[in-house]
């Protein structure tokens, strides 16, 4: 399985020059993308995720290697975007790093431009639900499974940038490339020392984001292949996409996941509750804005448990706090997309 997925990534990864003699330049880009992302207003997509771990793909945070063979699981997932706001969610199965089990989880993130916030329940957390308030609205831009979604529908944001400073880190490939017979023109952006991240971008699909792939001193460590369908009314609407994490050792296929969209519903009316997200008495949060560890009481009032930013250890209670609140912690660093994905390795 590993050799078909690695031919499978060196013939996407290496794509001839194209023969097109001009390759547009960032303005030109930047108002393509303005405009795609103004045709939608609102969307609704719902997904169909199969991922395959490799043998020994995972490490726990004692460096102990597992599952002990190839593992497939599925996960459903469901986007709400509605301009600035989005509301994320997962079902399904998820590796609890501290017995190498698989268990039931379901997470929510929600964004209302202002601040993130996310909620988890299910086996993976036991009888007690782990809410998380941000630092930043941004968190689903760089969320691994949203994110194909995101950069498709708010490509300004989630992949250019909005200010001056942040679009001045882009550098466009002198030729384009072509990708199943698509020409794309190339953006990298190399702001990590070691690290790029780079985008294929279709001028003949509306500039459509065809593949991103995460480098670390030019080696891929993942890639992402989107497939659309045209749509009369909204333009190129994603349709599925492949991605795979290869070993930052080895460079053999560790992840590799297939997401096929079962249900897409473009401008119509969303209901703007979806965008707010209460936690249920009983939830312990981690608040990254106050620095704060509080349980959710019977009347919703926030107990404290502790104030991250004191030098005292801890109590008991933060100390023994789920590993699966790390994932959901390290799952919304808003510190860049390149950073994210290389952090995230030792979680899968």
């Amino acid at each position: 399985m590993r050799v078909g997925v690695m031919a499978w990534v060196l013939t996407l990864g290496v794509s001839g020059g194209a023969l097109y003699a001009a390759v547009p330049d960032l303005e030109t880009i930047i108002e393509a993308l303005e405009k795609r992302q103004s045709r939608v207003k609102t969307a609704e997509l719902a997904w169909v995720k199969t991922v395959t771990y490799a043998r020994h793909s995972m490490k726990d945070d004692q460096n102990r290697v597992f599952p002990d063979r190839d593992t497939i699981i599925e996960r459903r997932g469901l986007l709400i975007i509605d301009g600035e706001k989005a509301r994320y969610e997962s079902q399904g199965k998820q590796w609890y790093v501290n017995d190498h089990t698989l268990k039931e989880a379901h997470e929510i993130w929600t964004t209302d431009g202002k601040v993130s916030m996310g909620l988890t329940t299910g086996e993976i957390v036991g009888k007690v639900p782990a809410g998380l308030i941000g630092k930043s609205a941004s968190s689903l831009a760089v969320n691994v499974e949203a994110r194909p979604l995101m950069i498709a529908f708010r490509p300004v944001p989630c992949l250019l940038g909005t200010t001056a400073e942040s679009r001045q880190r882009w550098t466009i490939a002198p030729r384009l490339e072509r990708l199943d017979g698509v020409d794309c023109v190339v953006l990298r952006d190399a702001r990590t020392q070691g690290s790029e991240m780079r985008y294929w971008l279709a001028p003949s699909q509306d500039f459509a984001p065809l593949r991103y792939a995460v480098y670390q001193q030019g080696r891929i460590l993942r890639q992402c292949d989107m497939k659309y369908r045209q749509d009369a009314e909204h333009g190129w609407v994603p349709a599925e996409w492949r991605s795979v994490e290869l070993n930052r050792k080895t460079g053999a296929v560790d992840i590799q996941a297939h997401v096929v969209l079962k249900r897409v519903v473009i401008n119509q009316p969303v209901d703007p509750g979806l965008f707010v997200l209460s936690f249920p008495p009983g939830t312990k949060v981690t608040d990254e804005r106050a620095q704060e560890l509080y349980v959710v009481g019977e009347r919703n009032e926030k107990v404290l448990l502790a104030a991250r930013h004191r030098k005292a250890a801890p109590p008991a209670a933060y100390r023994q706090w789920p590993v699966a609140v790390g994932v959901i912690v390290a799952a919304v660093c808003v510190a860049g997309s390149v950073v994210f994905w290389l952090r995230r390795r030792s979680r899968g």
